[in-house]
């Protein structure tokens, strides 16, 4: 048994190696196939992680935008500490230094793809601040910021997401920042473009934070595209407006003289020299020292002007009262035919062939006879009354009276009382 032939022992000893090579090299394939498995899961873990990184900086993005709408639009009332409605009348901002998620909807400032729930579930955080302490509008700056309270953690290891922090932060292109372990209390902007305090208790690291600032000094130019308000009076130093369609004023509009071939409107408008307008609609007082109105002037308060001129060859002014300030006396000399004016005691006066001269009501005309009596004398001689002409009817201020004519001819006439 011990005395093996050469060849059988060749022959064992082959198959004994035959055998183990086949298994190393099933345990090696199994090796292999794992690690492309788990490469390629590790693949598509980091591009999925990526995806997320990026859509959480476009939320941060969307939500930093309408907080620079909010310090834009509210810059006032913020820096100032004053209510902010909401727009549909329903609320107010209760915190004007930390609006929340709602608020910004009340101003429709938030849009429909936004949402007040981060993709790591933790709630949107929302924070304006005001500097130097105690500024007023006019020379606050203003930063707001909205972040993540929760760190940003990968979900194998449990350990800080880089990949996610990274791809928001570089999304966000230099809006969004975070914090790392070398300085954790403090957040900072892409490239350290801007810092913040870390805001949540215990100063955690691997948060995501976007901020944006605003200030009147910002502000060096008026936008072309009106995006941002005047917050002031604007002093044109005695430059002119040109080129404007439509001017509308809630309060007072002042000049020496406004000249427009549309139409003027506004509370009230005063001008030391003339209005020239296509039309014009004032809901309160208007003051001028003339005016031209090719159109329409309506004024729900008064007119005051020192000349007003109805154009056209049948201008009409009307007004439910018309008083005249002018006096003066009956004869006095005129130069403008039909100009009135009054007597001190209040009779109208009219301006004919160069003087001024009462003006009486209009007597029955038609078949009336006899002498006219006015209460400035006889007027001129009439018909002698016939006895089937009718009885005179005399207008409101007047009375009838029967006088003896040539001829013994009554003349029936008015006096007045």
């Amino acid at each position: 048994m011990n005395k093996l032939s050469v060849m059988q022992r060749f022959n064992r000893s082959m198959k004994k190696r035959i055998a183990g090579f086949t298994l190393i090299e099933l345990a090696l394939a199994g090796t292999i196939a794992t690690i492309g498995t788990s490469a390629a899961l590790y693949s598509q873990q980091q591009t999925l992680r990526s995806d997320i990184g990026r859509a959480q900086g476009e939320q941060l993005v969307r939500l930093a935008n309408a907080l620079d709408i909010y310090m834009h639009e509210y810059y006032t009332q913020i820096s100032n500490n004053v209510a902010i409605p909401y727009n549909n009348g329903t609320g107010a901002v209760a915190n004007r230094l930390a609006p929340t998620f709602a608020d910004l909807q009340g101003l429709s400032l938030a849009d429909a793809s936004s949402s007040p729930v981060s993709m790591f579930g933790s709630n949107y955080v929302f924070s304006v601040q005001r500097s130097p302490a105690g500024c007023v509008a006019g020379t606050c700056i203003l930063t707001a910021t909205v972040h993540i309270p929760t760190p940003i953690l990968e979900p194998v290891s449990g350990g800080i997401d880089g990949v996610v922090i990274g791809e928001a932060v570089i999304t966000g292109q230099g809006l969004i920042g975070t914090n790392d372990p070398s300085d954790p209390t403090t957040i900072r902007g892409f490239r350290n473009g801007w810092t913040m305090p870390n805001p949540v208790a215990g100063t955690p690291e691997g948060l995501l934070m976007a901020q944006v600032s605003y200030g009147a000094t910002f502000d060096a130019y008026l936008r072309r595209d009106g995006s941002n308000r005047m917050i002031g009076q604007l002093d044109m130093n005695g430059n002119e407006i040109l080129g404007a369609s439509t001017i509308t004023a809630t309060g007072t509009v002042s000049g020496s003289q406004l000249t427009t071939t549309g139409q003027v409107s506004g509370t009230t408008g005063a001008f030391s020299g003339a209005l020239t307008a296509g039309s014009a609609q004032i809901s309160g007082n208007l003051s001028m020292a003339s005016a031209t109105v090719a159109g329409s002037l309506v004024v729900s308060g008064n007119i005051t002007g020192t000349n007003i001129t109805a154009t056209g060859g049948n201008g009409v002014v009307r007004a439910a009262n018309l008083v005249v300030d002018g006096v003066a006396s009956s004869g006095q000399g005129c130069s403008t035919p039909g100009q009135i004016r009054r007597t001190s005691t209040g009779d109208i006066l009219a301006c004919e062939s160069g003087t001024y001269k009462k003006q009486e009501a209009e007597l029955p005309q038609g078949s009336m006879c006899g002498m006219r009596v006015t209460g400035d004398g006889r007027g001129p001689a009439m018909r002698p009354c016939m006895g089937s002409d009718p009885i005179v009817s005399c207008p409101s201020g007047f009375s009838r009276h029967s006088f003896p004519g040539f001829d013994y001819v009554y003349h029936h006439t008015c006096m007045k009382l």
